[in-house]
């Protein structure tokens, strides 16, 4: 009797311990798939890190990669910027960078807040009231070796664009007359007279280049072109600000040779004459084509085009609109709003991604003015 009963006992002790030891042993491996996890994150970690180190020395338009994926594929980076981790034999972390495209913003990526979202707005960016939006034609062309060193090695694609500035779908389509303001009493869709001063077609978007040709900066604007004579003051064609009309109609904006914004029909002005350049190289920047100042590496540098906003945006019954929608596409590459940063981290069966958006410029228009009718 008392063996059958320390049988019993040494059975239940038995299965006690079996089930602590088997609970013990699946807390160990949970413990340590833990531990490779956060080996993994750990090192996608690093390699942002490692990114944001490259992006401290490069300008918009760089592409390149770099880190390892285990300790016999070291890529073609300075080794010096990359230690071995402790035990690391099986695996390793990886950034790639990117920041070119032809459409900005991309299709489907746009910025626009989706409380407002209607139609194809999801293809557009939205020109805040603050924001001086900047598109570079210089791209950084530095190679991989040299990622983590000052270099100037630029490269430009591109050789024309075109775009649409419009009003958001989700509010009326036209700017439309001020319900206790003076407008316009004729047939006209943009009726509307900011600041009183007569001109039945007011300037909304502002849009310049910026640069230098042979080391002299220039800035060039849109032609102001108004015949202050008659009552009330018209527009005249070859004015090539972007204003009301253009947006109410959506027209398509085009910057290329022969097609400069808003030339007449038929126009067989292919150089940059009608329009307004501030620079000691006047006179010679006048003579070149469109397709010189983004696409000439060697005479024209840091090349920039903005845009912003010049004027409230009155829709009806005295309605502001928040902002408006933008696109631009281009024949060939440019340097994005931003650099794409791609990193993975990777130990054992683990594998950590992560991708982190930086802009490449968001200029504040504060303190920036540009006087124009």
């Amino acid at each position: 009797m008392l063996f059958l009963l320390f049988f019993i006992l040494l059975l239940i002790s038995t299965a006690i311990l079996w089930t602590l030891g088997a609970s013990f042993f699946t807390f160990q491996d949970s413990f340590w798939e833990i531990v490779d996890y956060n080996k993994a994150y750990y090192a996608a970690i690093s390699a942002l890190e490692r990114a944001e180190l490259v992006l401290r020395y490069r300008t918009p338009g760089f592409q390149g990669s770099g880190g390892w994926i285990d300790s016999s594929e070291i890529e073609t980076i300075d080794k010096r910027h990359f230690g071995y981790f402790s035990g690391f034999d099986k695996g390793g972390s990886e950034w790639i960078i990117t920041s070119r495209t032809k459409n900005i913003p991309k299709k489907g990526e746009g910025n626009v807040d989706w409380m407002f979202l209607s139609g194809d707005a999801l293809n557009f960016n939205a020109l805040n009231y603050l924001d001086r939006e900047e598109i570079y034609f210089d791209m950084d062309n530095t190679q991989n070796n040299k990622a983590y060193t000052w270099t100037s090695s630029t490269e430009k694609k591109a050789n024309y664009f075109t775009g649409l500035i419009r009003l958001p779908l989700f509010l009326s389509g036209s700017f439309g007359p001020l319900k206790d303001g003076e407008h316009w009493n004729d047939n006209d869709n943009y009726p509307v007279d900011i600041g009183n001063d007569r001109i039945k077609n007011d300037a909304i978007v502002q849009w310049e280049f910026w640069g230098s040709y042979n080391n002299n900066e220039f800035t060039i604007y849109p032609t102001n072109k108004i015949d202050y004579q008659l009552n009330p003051n018209i527009i005249e064609k070859e004015d090539s600000v972007i204003r009301e009309k253009r947006i109410n109609k959506n027209e398509v904006l085009t910057f290329k040779d022969r097609h400069w914004p808003f030339q007449t029909a038929g126009s067989s002005q292919n150089t940059l004459t009608g329009l307004t350049v501030i620079s000691n190289s006047e006179n010679d920047i006048k003579t070149k084509k469109f397709t010189e100042i983004i696409s000439d590496k060697d005479s024209f540098k840091n090349v920039v085009f903005r845009f912003s906003l010049l004027n409230l945006l009155y829709a009806e019954e005295n309605q502001i609109y928040p902002y408006l929608e933008y696109q631009w596409n281009f024949d060939n590459e440019v340097a994005d709003r931003f650099y794409y940063v791609n990193v993975t981290g990777k130990y054992k069966d683990y594998i950590v991604k992560m991708l982190v958006k930086k802009p490449t410029s968001k200029a504040s228009i504060l303190g920036s003015f540009t006087v124009i009718f």
